[in-house]
């Protein structure tokens, strides 16, 4: 495996979006094309950080999307639970998106028509490639993954692998995300 570069560690949101309300309007429609059927999508939904060694109290959040499943992405696999989406404008550091992600892990969410607050399995990052090295390994090991920003699909990966791939309402690829991913402990 090859060194890092600087390049490697020093990694940014992509796209070509100038402001935050471009990115989550790209995202909608990605999801009305691509999730249709498969989850319902929640915008701006509030909630209340639990725990996290960053900030000790507890504190209110708000999460740009959050995704619960439907039936049908249910009857298609899908066992994750809902999921979160943290969308950012293009050219935005990682780290600082990834470490409030990891507050979201820590958090309880009321989506509307819920009968109780939610937890979200995973969290994932809009407009975001997949990262290597550090970064990667401390995101994966958090259970915060990158949606890619494709015109032709919904992609969304955690770690090396897809997680789910979506086209028009249908799931085109998915792998298993079980609990023990990102939870190894001890020597590799």
């Amino acid at each position: 495996m090859a060194e890092p570069t600087p390049d490697d560690l020093n990694v940014f949101t992509c796209g070509s979006f100038d402001e935050e309300r471009d990115a989550e309007y790209h995202f909608d429609l990605l999801a009305f094309e691509h999730l249709k059927g498969l989850f319902e999508v929640h915008k701006q939904v509030p909630g209340m950080l639990l725990r996290s060694p960053r900030n000790p109290e507890r504190r209110s959040v708000k999460i740009d999307r959050v995704l619960v499943p439907t039936q049908k992405a249910v009857e298609n696999g899908w066992r994750c639970g809902p999921i979160g989406v943290e969308i950012k404008r293009s050219g935005m550091p990682l780290g600082p998106v990834i470490l409030q992600c990891m507050d979201y892990r820590e958090s309880i969410f009321d989506v509307f028509g819920s009968e109780k607050p939610i937890a979200l399995d995973t969290v994932f990052i809009f407009p975001a490639m997949a990262i290597k090295y550090t970064a990667a390994s401390i995101a994966v090991g958090f259970r915060v993954g990158f949606c890619e920003p494709d015109e032709n699909r919904l992609r969304l990966v955690l770690g090396d692998q897809t997680a789910l791939s979506c086209r028009s309402g249908e799931i085109t690829h998915r792998v298993p995300v079980t609990d023990s991913m990102g939870r190894k402990r001890g020597s590799r």
